[in-house]
């Protein structure tokens, strides 16, 4: 994290934006037992095995307020994704990214709250 401040002449800190910390993103309560703390920004989580696990890890956040991206996963339908709660007006789904999978990555990753790839 970028720590920066404005400092007075004195020495003293007269604003200080590097301490904020954005609280955390909340998760659906049946994984409170594995993410306790909700999704922490700026973290990585992984979920293998289970397109349902990930759609409902996203779900709460997103219900939350939170903007989610799926890259990558060509056979997830904003219906199935509505299903578990994320809210379609703030999903962005990018099924075949080819080779400008890193670009569309980075893009989303300094936009969006959640980003699964």
């Amino acid at each position: 994290m970028l720590d920066v401040a404005i400092r007075k002449a004195d020495g003293t800190t007269a604003v200080d934006l590097g301490r904020r910390v954005a609280p955390p993103l909340p998760v659906h309560p049946a994984l409170a037992e594995v993410l306790p703390n909700g999704l922490r920004r700026g973290s990585t989580v992984a979920v293998s095995g289970s397109i349902s696990l990930l759609l409902a890890t996203l779900g709460a956040a997103s219900a939350g307020g939170a903007w989610c991206a799926l890259v990558g996963f060509p056979r997830i339908s904003a219906e199935a994704a509505n299903e578990y709660g994320i809210d379609l007006s703030r999903l962005a789904i990018i099924p075949a990214p080819g080779t400008s999978w890193t670009t569309a990555v980075g893009a989303l990753l300094d936009a969006l709250d959640v980003v699964a790839a």
